[in-house]
């Protein structure tokens, strides 16, 4: 888990790093994932009102 090659596997930062990255490299990660995750929840929304329209839709044909 600690990387004692004294050097980051994304910047090649030297030092001690837990899990082979240095920290300003690890928060870049996580807020490419927040952003990832963020993009994909709008889509799904939009997905979701797109549903809600044509089911409506299609009620007020078959009514």
């Amino acid at each position: 888990m600690w990387n004692h090659g004294g050097t980051c596997r994304s910047c090649g930062r030297e030092g001690r790093f837990r899990r082979g990255q240095c920290r300003p490299c690890r928060r870049g990660e996580r807020a490419e994932l927040a952003v990832d995750a963020a993009d994909a929840a709008i889509e799904l929304g939009a997905l979701g009102g797109l549903w809600r329209v044509l089911r409506a839709v299609v009620r007020v044909l078959t009514n």
